[in-house]
């Protein structure tokens, strides 16, 4: 369950998760092609990946420290591949941009190609693009900070509340771990001091 992956549960696959990394994806920015990492994150309702918020995450090669985040909410239609999406606006005076993709199986079993069957920007109708099924764990570290709030939205509240209960659990134990060094080395200051003011 989702609630498993943010905990960390030992090999816990979600239903209601679904990570794709693109193979190869250049984004342009000034005017010229530039090569980056692309991933989508699905986040499903009640266990299931019938609908969601979908997150389309890049990141350009060469600029580690910083990371682009778009969102949208999708359908899936797991019997033909049909995967709609309906992208939000950066601009809250527009209207976000709706996506129909036709997921094909790949060349393995965790290979995929997409191809977008229709679009709002009418130049991206017909692209196909090569992806990868991934375990979310996989992903870098900054992408799932970046997940976590959405994943966090999507759970039922009792899950959220015992989430919640286990972060606090853990701040406290990080508490009092960090106190129990601190006194440690309080008491071995004051003791060197001793030896050196004897000597």
């Amino acid at each position: 369950t989702l609630l498993a992956i943010l905990l960390n549960a030992g090999n816990a696959l979600a239903d209601d998760l679904l990570t794709m990394v693109f193979d190869k994806t250049t984004i342009k920015v000034d005017g010229k092609d530039e090569n980056a990492r692309m991933y989508y994150v699905l986040i499903g309702k009640n266990n299931k990946l019938e609908d969601g918020t979908i997150l389309q995450l890049t990141q350009l090669m060469d600029d580690p420290d910083h990371y682009g985040l778009g969102s949208g909410q999708f359908q899936l239609d797991q019997s033909n591949g049909e995967l709609t999406i309906f992208w939000e606006s950066n601009d809250p005076n527009e209207v976000g941009q709706e996506e129909h993709v036709r997921i094909h199986d790949g060349s393995s079993k965790n290979r995929r190609v997409l191809e977008t069957t229709s679009h709002d920007d009418e130049p991206q109708v017909g692209q196909k693009q090569a992806v990868r099924l991934i375990d979310y764990r996989s992903l870098p570290n900054w992408a799932r900070e970046a997940c976590r709030p959405y994943i966090l939205e999507s759970l039922p509240p009792a899950e959220r509340l015992r989430l919640a209960r286990e972060d606090a659990a853990r701040r406290e134990l990080e508490l009092e771990i960090w106190m129990r060094y601190y006194r440690d080395s309080e008491r071995w200051y004051k003791h060197s001091l001793e030896i050196l003011n004897v000597q």
